[in-house]
């Protein structure tokens, strides 16, 4: 992709201020001096050439007139007032020109430096087509590039020098990172008389370039002014307009006006086309900060654009300075994530609380530094969906709070259910009492477990075991109910309701087979005591049916009936009280988990909610691979 070129155009407009030819010394025969080599190109006015100076012993460019031109004045001078623009433009970004003289046959012709290299567009051109080779051309390279013409082209306006066909095509990128600003041949110096008509466009091969007639330009990338055909309205600000059209193509990959003839390129530069890229090219995801760049640089009137080409590179060369900034940011961001990652897979992570917290906090730090890091999205995800293996102390002490909570509510209903029992104790003795130490004891063993649920309320620290001793009192006072009725009647009931409602409060898992044996107790040991003969036996089967036998309380009619509705009404409310506690508990603590993962939600990116179904973040790409 590389070519070679040399500055100089085929058109110019007549200078009054170029010598005539005849003021310039004619030399020797060019042979004497020059071995001519390969064409490098051809225009409407001459031709370029790769010569061999034997004198200084380097190769330089050669542009001479055509011979047929030679008696034509405007050409000539136009020729001439070229060399001297281009020569007297001493400036890095411009090709120096070595001579200018008419050799011993009346040949017109200047030298100037020879210079390799990829033109613009055929960079632009590969970027689009995705060629690997154009890849080396960043789009910070390219913007960097464009604020060395910008002010290259504001130097040449501050020595009154106005280029009048910038485009991709005469901008150059040398071997060695240089650049270059071609073809000056269409340039014009501000002291002169601007001429009603100076050249014009037309199409050759489907390709639209520089040609001699009433238009000075290049459809596409002209200013209005020049489209017009209005010399005496261009200025500096063309050249704005024109590097504008470049900038957004530089963005785009596409032209800013688009079209495949002459006049359709006229006619959208005379309209002004859309220079917005989010509205022509959203795809390109250009910054606001440069679109906003493009729109001011192609305004339609020269009054509404930016002042100068240098305003142009600095507007441009501020937004770098940001993503200079933007880079520094994604690189702490792409440090603190390895950080993080570290510290996740560290051994003993899952059971670090400091380890797994520095690892949040430095993957929340670089995703502010840089949102889009995909891997600190991941690694966040993954930290967030995956719990530490032991409980953070933090947590814990929550935890044993919110537990504290439920056993004194525990203890509450204790008492309340212990009361409703003992409410029940004159209706049991107007029934009659039959053995006063087995009554006696029943209402002791209620009086002791109210009494320890009253003290528990007061306790600043109520434990597992604190629980077992309450459950236990209740369910002994329970086992002792069982000599009224005997062990499956009305005790088992009671009991099971006590069991759900202790088993809820009790923190570890390891108490569960002891709950389970003290509920199994209170049928059993009533039960095996009649076996053994401690306790006469409660039932007895008849052809009519089963037959409670009385041991503590009389069985007086009405009174019976009375007791027995009212002690299994009573048997459920405690427990249901308790339940619809727990219940209302929990959907408050699901309802606060679902706002908070759905206000979590909000605050990731769709791409890391995306990445859950994607694998952990160990299957993350590398730092520095494409994501």
């Amino acid at each position: 992709m590389t070519t070679t070129r040399a500055v100089g155009g085929s058109d110019a407009d007549a200078a009054s201020s170029a010598p005539p030819a005849q003021a310039l010394a004619t030399a020797e025969p060019l042979s004497a001096r020059y071995d001519l080599g390969e064409a490098l190109g051809s225009g409407g006015m001459g031709e370029v050439r790769s010569v061999h100076d034997r004198r200084i012993g380097r190769d330089v460019a050669l542009k001479s007139l055509r011979p047929e031109l030679a008696h034509e004045p405007s050409l000539v001078a136009r020729f001439v007032r070229e060399a001297r623009i281009q020569g007297q433009l001493e400036h890095p970004t411009f090709v120096p020109v070595h001579d200018l003289a008419v050799d011993a046959s009346g040949v017109l012709y200047f030298t100037m430096k020879r210079v390799h290299g990829v033109t613009l567009t055929d960079v632009l051109a590969g970027l689009a087509a995705g060629d690997p080779d154009a890849a080396r051309f960043t789009r910070h390279r390219l913007l960097t590039t464009f604020c060395n013409v910008c002010l290259a082209v504001d130097f040449a306006h501050t020595r009154g020098v106005v280029h009048r066909d910038l485009k991709p095509a005469n901008i150059m990128f040398g071997e060695h990172g240089e650049v270059y600003v071609l073809d000056w041949g269409v340039a014009r110096q501000a002291d002169e008389a601007a001429t009603a008509k100076e050249g014009a466009t037309s199409e050759a091969s489907g390709a639209v370039t520089t040609q001699m007639g009433d238009i000075m330009g290049t459809p596409g990338y002209m200013a209005p002014e020049q489209a017009h055909a209005d010399p005496a309205h261009v200025g500096p600000r063309s050249d704005v307009y024109a590097l504008g059209a470049i900038l957004f193509e530089i963005l785009t990959l596409r032209p800013l006006h688009e079209g495949t003839t002459t006049s359709a390129l006229l006619v959208s530069t005379l309209r002004q086309a859309d220079a917005r890229a989010s509205v022509r090219a959203p795809e390109a995801h250009v910054p606001p900060e440069l679109e906003s760049v493009c729109v001011e640089a192609t305004a339609l009137l020269p009054a509404d654009r930016l002042s100068s080409a240098k305003e142009l590179a600095e507007r441009v060369e501020a937004y770098l300075e940001g993503e200079r900034d933007e880079q520094r940011r994604r690189v702490l961001s792409e440090a603190l994530v390895e950080e993080a990652r570290r510290e996740s897979a560290a051994p003993g992570a899952g059971t670090d609380a400091a380890l797994r917290r520095s690892a949040l906090r430095k993957v929340a730090r670089a995703l502010a530094l840089d949102p889009d890091n995909a891997l600190a999205r991941r690694t966040l995800v993954d930290l967030l969906v995956t719990p530490p293996a032991e409980t953070p102390p933090e947590v814990a002490r929550t935890l044993e709070t919110v537990e504290l909570t439920e056993r004194r509510r525990g203890a509450r209903l204790a008492l309340l259910s212990n009361g409703i029992w003992l409410v029940f104790v004159p209706l049991g003795l107007t029934m009659g009492v039959r053995n006063w130490p087995m009554a006696l004891t029943t209402i002791a063993l209620c009086l002791l477990s109210a009494a320890v649920s009253f003290a528990y309320l007061r306790f600043p620290r109520i434990t597992d075991r604190h629980v077992l001793l309450l459950l236990g009192l209740n369910l002994l006072s329970i086992t002792s109910f069982a000599c009224v009725f005997g062990p499956f009647f009305l005790g088992p009931t009671v009991a099971l309701a006590n069991l759900v409602m202790f088993t809820l409060v009790v923190g570890r898992t390891g108490h569960r087979l002891r709950l389970a044996l003290l509920g199994a107790a209170t049928t059993l040991v009533p039960f095996g005591l009649e076996l053994v003969g401690v306790l006469p036996p409660s039932l007895s089967s008849t052809p009519e049916g089963l037959l409670i036998h009385t041991r503590m309380v009389d069985f007086a009619p009405g009174f019976t009936t009375a007791f027995l509705l009212l002690t299994t009404l009573a048997a459920g409310p405690p427990a249901l009280h308790f339940a619809e506690g727990i219940r209302t508990t929990l959907a408050d603590a699901e309802r606060r988990h679902l706002l908070q993962a759905w206000q979590l939600r909000q605050t990731v990116p769709d791409e890391a909610l995306k990445d859950l179904d994607s694998g952990p973040a160990a299957d993350a790409p590398a730092q520095g691979e494409a994501t």
